[in-house]
Order: C-alpha cells, then sequence, then structure tokens
C-alpha cells in the first residue's frame, strides 16, 4: 500500500497528489483503488443473519471523475442472498428498507467504510463521502449487465 503525497522541503505545508492531478487522471487512481481494495472484499461474507451467506462477488466504479470527482460510484455486487433481501442501488447508510436485515445492513456499512478508507488514503477529494452502491450480482445480470448501471 502506498500514499500518494510529493516531497516537500521540511516544515512546508503537504500537498496532497490527489488535488494536483490533472481531471483525467482521476480516472485512474480510481481503477488503481479499487483494484486494490477488491482483494481485501470479494469472498467476504456477511456471517450473520438470515443472510449470512451473503457475498461480495465483484466491485467496480464508474462516473465522470474527469469532469468532478464527486461523480465517482464504487459498486459492490454481492450474491448468495435472495434478491428481496438486497434492495435494487442500495446505500445502507442512507436507509434501510423496512424488512431489511439489519445484520446485512451493518455488514454492507463496514464494507463501505473499508473502500472509503481506502480512498482517503490516496487522498481522493472528499474520500470519506465516496458513494458506495450495493446490489444483487443476479439482479444486475438480468437486467443487462452494464446495462442495468445506465
Amino acid at each position: 500500500m502506498f500514499r500518494l503525497r510529493r516531497r516537500r522541503p521540511t516544515g512546508a505545508p503537504s500537498t496532497p497528489v490527489a488535488a494536483t492531478l490533472p481531471s483525467a487522471t482521476f480516472a485512474s487512481l480510481a481503477t488503481t483503488t479499487v483494484s486494490e481494495v477488491a482483494p481485501d472484499l470479494i469472498g467476504q461474507t456477511c456471517g450473520v443473519g438470515r443472510v449470512a451467506a451473503a457475498e461480495v462477488q465483484s466491485l467496480f466504479h464508474y462516473g465522470a471523475v474527469d469532469i468532478d470527482q464527486k461523480h465517482l460510484v464504487v459498486w459492490v455486487l454481492l450474491t448468495g442472498a435472495p434478491q428481496d433481501d438486497v434492495p435494487a442501488w442500495w446505500a445502507p447508510e442512507v436507509e434501510v428498507p423496512t424488512g431489511a436485515d439489519p445484520d446485512l445492513a451493518q455488514w454492507m456499512r463496514g464494507l463501505a467504510a473499508i473502500v472509503r478508507s481506502r480512498f482517503e488514503t490516496v487522498d481522493w477529494p472528499n474520500g470519506n463521502r465516496v458513494r458506495v452502491l450495493f446490489d444483487s450480482a443476479e439482479r444486475v445480470e438480468q437486467g443487462g449487465g452494464w446495462s442495468y448501471f445506465k
């Protein structure tokens, strides 16, 4: 794991590298960051509650980060839980729908915190506010794969 920072003379204020990157480079930084956090999350299971078998199948990102870094969205696709237990386009920090498994929501909030922490490590602007959404891998496949997100 590395932390992107410019070398600076002793006593000079540090400038996060991400703050000095050309806009197009943010897409590359997002790709690298998601690639680095993916092995930590893929294969993790919830382990508790009625959806204990819920498992992280994949992670990816999209968004017009070359226009503005606030458009970044990191997706975590889950398998092993019935689609009905994983609301579509779910952000568990924002809302836990009636009937949703609270253990699943808590686990997902923890996963989102790991993703955000990794973005903070590379000095992503407002890394602690990166949108992390969850969905069922099966629903995404049935919805046409990539076109499901359009």
